[in-house]
Formats: structure tokens, sequence, C-alpha cells
């Protein structure tokens, strides 16, 4: 955990000086204790449809704390996190705007992570959190971590980050298939601890030693370049079993709509292909026709003279 601070201007102008965290050991903080806060202070101070009261609708707002806790630690001003709930509140919940509520909520939440990463900044808390961190800091790769990262670094070939929809295009195109949410979202933490990719946000990128992995591969098949990555990474061969380490828990603001929506812009990018290719296609056939037909007459004209 690294003890540097942010500078106040990086914090979107709100003033706050927050403790950098190295984003493996956010993923720990996330999972064992700030998940559960952020849940609690959510429906404690938030809670626009009134259910608090309700213990078995405690987790009726989970779906909203991956993107509340990512604008969190990139440090999002008040206004920008304000404005997310109010988009809760009305967009997905058809409720009445409530815009000094969700101010308040999000000034609630900003003071609450910043006091967070302050206390998880003190060097005795870092050692304390890499001494139980390490034996689950670098769980193994599987195969279709390999994938992920083909695809990641077909895009960030150049060190340059990548969106959801261009990774989906490129895992597709790689495999002929689309990542689950669940082997992104548990996929991408496993390759961020072994440090085979950055995260910002929604945009991902491949580090030097990444690049450098996915430039020794030298298969010329797709299926060559999947197979060569998994065994750089480690992965066990097809068709050996493997057990999938999901001890680092889900990636934090990523939500099952984000790849849907990749998704369906991936599937829109390829609808001009896709014309292109049902048109040669109709085109091929209008020719082939006449063709067949002539050669059919060939061979009966043959045969008349044959008998």
């Amino acid at each position: 955990m690294s003890a540097s601070r942010c500078p106040a201007s990086a914090a979107g102008g709100s003033g706050r000086i927050v403790t950098a965290m190295e984003l493996s050991e956010w993923h720990l903080w996330f999972k064992r204790r700030g998940g559960r806060e952020l849940r609690d202070l959510v429906m404690r101070e938030w809670d626009p449809i009134g259910v608090s009261d309700a213990p078995e609708a405690r987790d009726e707002y989970d779906g909203y704390l991956g993107r509340i806790a990512e604008r969190l630690r990139r440090e999002a001003p008040a206004e920008e996190i304000a404005e997310l709930l109010g988009s809760f509140r009305t967009a997905d919940m058809g409720l009445r705007s409530d815009s000094p509520a969700d101010r308040r909520v999000a000034e609630i939440l900003i003071a609450w992570y910043t006091n967070e990463m302050a206390t998880n900044g003190r060097a005795e808390e870092a050692a304390n959190v890499r001494a139980e961190a390490e034996p689950t800091r670098r769980p193994a790769l599987t195969r279709s971590d390999a994938w992920l990262l083909a695809a990641l670094t077909e895009g960030s070939h150049d060190g340059r980050p990548v969106t959801l929809p261009k990774f989906v295009h490129d895992a597709d195109w790689l495999n002929r298939d689309i990542p689950t949410f669940d082997e992104i979202s548990f996929g991408f933490p496993r390759l961020l601890a072994h440090g085979l990719m950055t995260v910002d946000g929604l945009r991902f990128r491949a580090p030097p030693r990444a690049i450098a992995l996915r430039k020794s591969i030298k298969a010329g098949t797709l299926g060559g370049v999947l197979m060569e990555m998994a065994e750089n990474v480690g992965a066990r061969p097809y068709p050996e079993p493997e057990v999938e380490d999901r001890s680092l828990g889900e990636l934090p603001g990523l939500i099952p709509p984000d790849l849907d929506a990749a998704v369906r812009k991936h599937s829109e990018s390829m609808e001009p292909w896709i014309r292109v290719i049902s048109g040669t296609i109709r085109a091929a056939e209008l020719v082939s026709r006449p063709l067949l037909a002539a050669k059919r007459g060939v061979r009966r004209i043959r045969a008349r003279r044959r008998s």
C-alpha cells in the first residue's frame, strides 16, 4: 500500500487529501470491510424508497454500490456523485428528484471514504494488510484469464487504454465468443494482481510486461495465440481441469449492464460488415444460378448424345 498522498487538485477540486492505495489492496479492503460499510451507509443515509427498517431488504441497493465505489476511488467531486445518486433515484427507481438529499449523501460518502483511505494509509495498517493479503495476492491464472489477456494486448498492444466495447470486440475476434460477466469480473482482479493490466474506470491498459508476453507468441493461428498465452501465464493446458480462485472478489465498478451495453455496441459495429457479407453471398448466388443451370444443360445434351 503506497503511503503517498494525492494532491487536493486531483480530487476534482474538492480539497480532499486521500491516501493512495494499490488496486489489489483496494480490492481486499473493499471485500473485507469497505463494501459492507458502504452498503450500510447507503441504506442508512440515502434509502430513497424507505426500506431501511426491513432486514430482508438489506441488499436493496447492492446493484448501485459498484458504481458509487468507482466514483469514490477516482475521487470524483460531490457534484458528480450526487448526480449519480440522482440518476439512480429518477431513472432507475422512477422517483421524484431530490437534489439536496443526494448532495448531502454524496458529501457523507466522500467524508467516510476519505477517512477510510487515510486510516488504511498508515504504516502499521499497511503492513498488516500486506501480510494478510500475501497468500491470496497472486492466485493462479486460468485459460479464460489467458484469453482476456490476449484480447487486452490485442487492443492495447501499444500501451494505450481500450474501452470495454473494444475489449469485447477483440475477445470475440480471438475466440469467436464473448466473455461472460463472471469471466471478466473475477478474471480482471487476478490479472491485476499479477501486474498484467491496469484499470481506470472502464478503460483497460496492457503494461509493458503484458505486451512483452504477447510479442513473444509465434503462433500463426488464433487458436495458437490462445494456447501460447495460456502457457505463458502458467494456466493448465486443455483439457486438464482447472480450479478458479475467486479470493480477490469481483472488479469494483463493473456491473452486468456495462457488459450488456458493450456487447450491444460491438454488435452494432459489426452490422455494416454483416450487411456486406450478406450482400456478397446474395450476389454470388445470383451469379451461380445461371452457371449451374448451364452446367446441368450441358450434362443433359451430353447424355442425349451418348444415348
